[in-house]
Formats: structure tokens, sequence, C-alpha cells
């Protein structure tokens, strides 16, 4: 993938990402590594940051034999497949899914295991479950230490904070141990919310970046899953729809997603933006708080989640017409009937010197280098995709996830703008 992104050559070229058995698309096939909806979900992102200059596809198929068969069909950038048996072909799509009209209550008489326990969702999600009836034991898992968490007088759950780095197998056996004397509970469930964000642009990413990323959601799993069969896990949206900036996280909810969709007993939540936890920590230019769940909505999502007894479900609001038009979602979309664009006079370049000081957090009368690569004024992968995102906003276009590595200066953006936003546009 970043051999490609990193390619100068303009020529639109066709990348295929083939894994084998990554979905159960009829119901009954083996599940391969959860790693292969790694890839997959690394393949969603990329669709997003390849631009124009690359068709790319994702295939599962189930045979070798597939593959001198389907090189030689059409397809269309985004889309998603799977070839099964000799003439089986199923293409991808999102299906809406109503949560159950009532809600069963919990019969509860476990422990409750969170791991990312300090953090902002763990927080909040921790003082729901002190208050469900039935709960023997909530054991809180943080690597951040054993901060208080304040609970209401009126519980009387015994709750423990430990300071446990989770994809560690021994400090997390330990703890799970101490935990299991004191309380002599049995039988647990876990919430896993363990997570840490190292966003970038595919092509700045490094493998420390993905070893980062994994480390909490991968081997925190794997440690979880040895002793808990019970396991509820808090993926992303990002391993479904892609994001930009977050091929590393899609990649590592992605191996969540493999996981539940082969064992008994866990579900995976791909959870949209909260108004709280990592989404909360982003630059305001890349939230967007009219598609954030409020941490009320989030709390019965939850149960609605668990009882719709699916492995993989996604629990956001989303705003559809915002995503570029891929084929998984293109059925949840409006049809748009023009481009509905404002009229502009002219396009004036100081729009671009704007953004550049907004996002640099420079002041007004700051000079601004026309011909100075961005990358020199001080522009990372992640303010490029701020820049990016604000630029959208103010010339009402869509414009790609390439922007600055194909337009590296200001003076370069604005010839683009002003050749792509002529009078009447």
């Amino acid at each position: 993938f970043k051999l490609v992104l990193a390619s100068s050559s303009s020529v639109c070229a066709n990348l295929y990402t083939v894994v084998r058995n990554c979905h159960r698309v009829a119901g009954k096939e083996s599940v391969a590594s959860p790693w292969a909806r790694a890839i997959w979900s690394l393949g969603r992102t990329f669709n997003h940051e390849c631009g124009q200059r690359v068709k790319h596809v994702l295939l599962d198929i189930d045979d070798a034999q597939w593959m001198s068969k389907v090189l030689t069909r059409g397809f269309v950038h985004g889309q998603e497949t799977a070839f099964r048996g000799n003439q089986q072909v199923y293409v991808a799509q999102l299906q809406r899914v109503r949560g159950p009209k009532t809600l069963n209550e919990p019969v509860l008489d476990i422990g409750v295991v969170v791991t990312g326990g300090f953090g902002g969702l763990a927080g909040i999600y921790a003082r729901l479950f002190a208050e469900k009836p039935g709960l023997k034991a909530l054991v809180l898992m943080g690597r951040s230490g054993a901060r208080a968490v304040t609970f209401d007088r009126a519980s009387k759950v015994p709750t423990f904070c430990c300071s446990c780095d989770v994809s560690s197998q021994g400090e997390f056996l330990q703890s799970i141990w101490n935990s299991t004397v004191v309380v002599g509970v049995n039988s647990w469930q876990v919430f896993h919310m363990a997570g840490v964000l190292a966003d970038a642009l595919l092509r700045n990413l490094s493998w420390d970046d993905f070893v980062k990323v994994l480390r909490p959601k991968v081997a925190g799993l794997a440690n979880l899953s040895k002793t808990i069969t019970n396991r509820v896990l808090f993926s992303s949206i990002a391993s479904t729809l892609g994001n930009i900036g977050q091929a590393n996280y899609a990649a590592a909810n992605g191996f969540l997603d493999g996981f539940a969709a082969s064992a008994c007993r866990t579900v995976s939540i791909g959870w949209g933006a909260w108004e709280a936890g990592l989404y909360a920590e982003l630059p305001e230019s890349l939230r967007n708080d009219a598609a954030t769940l409020k941490v009320s909505e989030a709390a019965i999502l939850l149960e609605e989640c668990i009882e719709t007894q699916k492995p993989l479900i996604v629990a956001a609001r989303v705003d559809w017409d915002s995503l570029p038009r891929f084929p998984m979602w293109s059925h949840l979309m409006k049809k748009k009937e023009g481009h509905g664009r404002g009229k502009v006079a002219a396009f004036d370049g100081r729009i671009v010197d704007e953004a550049v000081r907004k996002v640099l957090g420079l002041g007004a009368d700051d000079y601004v280098e026309e011909d100075a690569a961005l990358r020199d004024l001080g522009f990372d992968s992640m303010m490029s995709v701020e820049l990016r995102n604000l630029l959208q906003d103010r010339v009402a276009l869509e414009l790609p996830a390439t922007l600055l590595f194909d337009y590296p200066s200001v003076g370069k953006l604005k010839a683009l703008l002003q050749e792509r936003l002529q009078p009447g546009d």
C-alpha cells in the first residue's frame, strides 16, 4: 500500500488486495485468521487515501483457482467482493439493523472486567455497570495507574482499580487472579475498551506506529481470551468504513472484528464518534459534532447491540452523504440531482492563506510564503488532513486525500483551486 501511495506516477493503476476466507458470507464457512480482516480494514482506509490514482478492489476467495477468473472481471473502486464455490459471488453491503423492542434484564451474577478502565469511555461505562443489580465485582484495568473512580455511594459493588498493561500477559493474569481470589468470582465478562491512537497518513506511518496501536487491541485480546470467554469488544467504525489518517487504527479494530466473527460468546461493536473518549482529543476541524453519539445514547446502544446477538455490528450516527460514494454504502446515500454548489464570482486566494494560518496557529498578520513547501512550514500528516478539510468546507469542492502530497505548497494549492473553481461553478 505504501509503495503505491509513494509512487509519483499519475497513471491510474489497478490494485487487488486478495485474502482467503476473510468473511463468513453464507453462515457456514470457517473464517481465516483475524489478521486477514485486519488487512481488509487497512485496505478500506487505503481507498480513501489513494485519491483518483488507483482503482483498488478487495477480494475474498475460498480457492486459488478463482484468481484467473476474478482478475478478468470488471470492478469499481472500493468494491468488496467474496467468491465462493464454483459460481457464487457476494458483494458487501451495509444493512441497517433495528434494535430489539424490549431489552431483557441482564442476569449478571458475574464479575465485569473493563480494559482501558481509566479512559473517558471506560470510566463512563464503569459507573453504569456499578448500578447493575446482580453484579458481583467490577475490575478496572489501565496502564495509567489505579486512579480513583467516583461511584454513587449507594453502589455496593466491590470495585478494584488495577494498574495493568492488558497487552502484558503476566500483568493481566496477576491482576485477574488477585481479583478472583479477593472477591470469589469465577465467571467474568470483559468489555475490551483499551486503545491508543497514532494517526498519520498511511505513507507516513512507520511499523512502530502500527505496533503501538495494535498492541493493546490484539495482544490484549489474546490475553483476555485465555481466561474470559464472554467478551464485548469495543471496535471502531474506522474498521468498517475506513478513515483517512487511521490505517493502523482500522487494522487493529479489524482484527477484533475478525476474532468476533469466529468466536463464541463474543460481539465486536464498531463504534462511531462519541462526545467523549479518543474522539474528544482530535482537533476541532477534524470533528463533526453533529455526527457524534451522546453518552446517554451510547449506553442504550451497548445493550441493544449485545441483545441482537450478532457478532459484528456498527453503532454510529453517520452522515452518509459526506462520504465518498463507495459500493458498500452507496445504497444508504441520497441520490444527488446536481452538485448543489453555490456560485462564486472569482476564487480568492486568501482562503488558502487563512486556512494555513489557522492550522499552524499563526496570527492574521503573519506572512505565509507561497513557494515554501508546506512540510518546511511545519505541516505533518494530520495537519495536512486538517487543512484539506478546512479548504473543502470553504470552497464546497470534494478534494482528494492526497491533496498536499500532490500540491505541496501554498502557491500550488491556490493554482489548483483557481483552476477547479471557475466563476459559475
